[in-house]
């Protein structure tokens, strides 16, 4: 069974648990039909996605802003920030590969920790809330522009999954795991471990198809001048 949209991502929920779709105590508390059922594959297509993230198999999001809008002064906000899209998941960057970017793909500024923003002038920024924001002194080049991987699409029935096709057996691995926590799982401890069990084979199966070509994964060390390193 081909898993595409939510149709068949939900049916595949119910063989995992060993589930009737229409079972009262699962829907005993939804205010629309299927309700805790959908919800529960919309957390596993998130935890889905921050698994393939932590695996570095993030790319699949991979999306650019538009231009940045700036707010504040130096002088009343201590620095400049920008809302972040409503679809921010995780910047595509650190503090050795800045996510902000001019239009002809040139890098700009250095991420620094949010507790240090007031001991930096200059060309750097840093992550609060739902903000990116830049300090004191910033040149800031207009258009500027951020890399982020974005939030998995909420599932739907009409639309395939925004996910990897190969991986989206996940999907439903994950929210199985969740659904044995619930009051209303039949199962046992021995169920229990059964999805457990199932959900380690799938990530394994993603480790072992990691690598796009023969290139070997290996740590990147920081740049480094000389002997020293920063």
């Amino acid at each position: 069974m081909a898993l595409t949209d939510r149709a068949s991502l939900l049916r595949e929920l119910a063989n995992l648990i060993d589930a009737d779709l229409n079972d009262d105590a699962a829907t005993e508390y939804d205010s629309t039909a299927g309700e805790q059922l959908y919800l529960l594959l919309n957390r596993g297509a998130k935890n889905a996605q921050d698994f393939l993230i932590r695996a570095g198999y993030g790319e699949y999001w991979l999306t650019t802003s538009a231009a940045l809008t700036w707010t504040g002064t130096d002088a009343t906000t201590a620095g400049r920030y920008s809302d972040l899209p409503s679809n921010f998941r995780r910047a595509y960057g650190d503090r050795h590969e800045s996510p902000l970017r001019q239009a002809d793909g040139t890098q700009w500024g250095r991420e620094i920790h949010p507790r240090d923003r007031l001991r930096y002038a200059g060309d750097f920024y840093y992550f609060t809330g739902n903000r990116i924001w830049v300090t004191r002194q910033a040149a800031l080049p207009d258009p500027l522009y951020l890399d982020y991987l974005k939030k998995v699409d909420t599932l739907a029935d009409s639309t395939d999954a925004d996910f990897p096709e190969d991986d989206r057996e996940l999907i439903p691995a994950f929210a199985a795991v969740e659904a044995s926590r619930k009051s209303w799982f039949n199962g046992g401890l021995e169920e229990k471990q059964a999805l457990m069990k199932h959900l380690r084979a799938l990530k394994h199966e993603v480790y072992s198809r990691l690598r796009p070509s023969r290139q070997p994964r290996s740590p990147r060390h920081a740049p480094a001048i000389g002997t020293r390193y920063y």
